[in-house]
C-alpha cells in the first residue's frame, strides 16, 4: 500500500505548491460492480460513492483532482459441499446401490464493504473534454456478509417417513429432506482493511458541474485467506461533481 500511498502524496503536495486556483465541492455518483460472470455475460450491482472534491488548478490545459469519499462495494461468491449425515451413515451397507445418501449444500453469498476512499489524479483538459489518471488508498469502515443456504438430501426426499412416523420421533434423528437457511454475519476479520490501486477518468467540465466516467482497478485481493481467482475491487463508476471556486492562489514575488 506504501508504493501507492507515498507517490500519491508527492504528485499532491507537487501539483498545489503550483496551484493557480482551488475549488471544491459535493460529488455523488453510482458504482456499477461486476457481480458475477459467465459463459453468456455479467451480471451487475449498484453501489453509492459520495463526498467532497478537490480540484487545484494548474493552467488551462492541466489539474490535480482529490477528495474524500465513502463508498460501497460489493461481491458476490458460491460455494458447495456434500456430506453425509451422522445418522444416514448407519445406513450405509443396509441400502441397495445406486440410492443417494449424501446431504448436498449449495451457499450463495454477498460480501458488502464499504469504504473511505482518498484518491488523487492529475488530468489534461481541451475544451471542457478532460482524461485523467491516478490512483487511490482506501479503508474499510465497515462490512456484512450474507448467505443463503441450501441443503438437499435426496434419499430422504423419496422416503415417505410421515406415513409411518406419526410421532415424529423418528424425524427427530434423521436431516430433513429440504432446508433453506439465511444468515447474517458481521465478522469481517477475513477480509482487508486496506485497498489501494489505480484510476482513469473521462469528463465533461461545464462549470461549476463535472460529469465523471471512472474505472478503478484494484491491486489487492479484498479478501486476507482465498482460494482460486483474485477478487479485487475493480468497477465502473458515473458521478457529478459541483464545484466552487474557493479562491485563487497567488504565486509568490520574487526577490531580485
Amino acid at each position: 500500500m506504501r508504493r501507492i500511498l507515498y507517490p500519491l502524496l508527492i504528485i499532491l503536495l507537487g501539483f498545489t505548491s503550483n496551484a493557480q486556483e482551488m475549488s471544491v465541492g459535493p460529488e455523488v455518483g453510482l458504482n456499477i460492480l461486476p457481480l458475477t460472470t459467465n459463459e453468456i455475460g455479467s451480471d451487475y450491482g449498484l453501489g453509492f460513492h459520495g463526498g467532497i472534491k478537490y480540484q487545484f488548478t494548474i493552467n488551462e490545459q492541466f489539474a490535480l483532482s482529490s477528495g474524500v469519499y465513502y463508498s460501497q462495494l460489493r461481491h458476490t461468491y458460491v460455494g458447495a459441499d456434500t456430506s453425509l449425515h451422522s445418522s444416514i451413515e448407519l445406513l450405509d451397507g443396509l441400502i441397495p446401490e445406486g440410492i443417494d445418501l449424501n446431504t448436498y449444500t449449495e451457499i450463495e453469498g454477498r460480501t458488502s464493504l464499504n469504504y473511505i476512499q482518498l484518491p488523487v489524479t492529475a488530468s489534461y483538459s481541451w475544451n471542457g473534454l478532460g482524461i485523467s489518471l491516478g490512483g487511490y488508498v482506501g479503508y474499510r469502515v465497515n462490512g456484512l456478509r450474507k448467505e443463503r443456504i441450501v441443503e438437499r438430501t435426496p434419499f430422504m426426499q423419496i422416503l415417505d417417513i410421515e406415513s409411518f412416523d406419526t410421532t415424529g420421533f423418528i424425524s427427530m434423528f434423521l436431516p430433513p429432506p429440504f432446508t433453506e437457511n439465511y444468515e447474517t454475519f458481521s465478522n469481517m476479520d477475513n477480509y482487508q482493511n486496506w485497498d489501494y490501486g489505480l484510476i482513469g477518468k473521462l469528463s465533461y467540465q461545464m462549470d461549476p458541474v463535472v460529469f465523471t466516467a471512472t474505472y478503478t482497478f484494484g491491486l489487492p485481493d479484498h479478501r486476507i485467506d482465498y482460494e482460486g481467482d483474485l477478487e479485487a475491487n475493480r468497477y465502473y463508476q458515473f458521478s457529478v461533481a459541483y464545484l466552487v471556486p474557493l479562491k485563487k492562489l497567488v504565486p509568490k514575488a520574487r526577490i531580485e
